[in-house]
């Protein structure tokens, strides 16, 4: 029995330890500004719990958001997310978004079960495309961003 505590224990403090992946490091942004100015420029704000992230094939990615990345990268990994809070553009309780790939490209790297704070533009396909680089990220590094976009509203079904 003492074998099996130690051995969960041990699995416990390895998971623990796991980095939750933030901005890529050889990304390069440049300044979006504050949160507000982004709810202002940006096309949806929101905070939500990824429930289900999948890498598209390449046949299927979808097209980047042309002009804020300065990269002609597709979008590969879509992402549904279910919606606590919406600032803007996110008024149904599911929302998906397409990032790109993590890396060089500042794809947001989510994780299932994780709350975000989502900011993200209409492509000229009408999905919603994120980046890092438009200041998303999980919801317990956001709080100042929270705080400074104020109340926003609960999506009706």
């Amino acid at each position: 029995m003492h074998y099996f505590l130690l051995v969960g224990g041990s699995v416990f403090l390895l998971a623990s330890s796991l980095p939750v992946r933030e901005r890529p490091s050889a990304c390069s942004c440049r300044e979006l500004g504050t949160a507000r100015e982004r709810l202002e420029r940006l096309d949806a704000v929101f905070l939500g719990t990824a429930i289900r992230a999948w890498r598209l094939p390449d046949s299927l990615a979808r097209d980047s958001a042309p002009g804020w990345l300065g990269t002609s990268v597709p979008a590969h990994t879509q992402v549904r997310l279910a919606v606590d809070t919406s600032w803007k553009g996110a008024d149904t309780p599911e929302v998906v978004v397409y990032t790109y790939p993590y890396g060089e490209s500042c794809g947001v790297e989510f994780v299932v079960g994780h709350r975000y704070l989502v900011f993200a533009q209409r492509a000229e396909n009408n999905t919603l495309v994120t980046s890092y680089c438009f200041g998303t990220t999980l919801d317990w590094k956001a709080t100042t961003d929270i705080r400074d976009l104020g109340t926003g509203r609960v999506p009706s079904p």
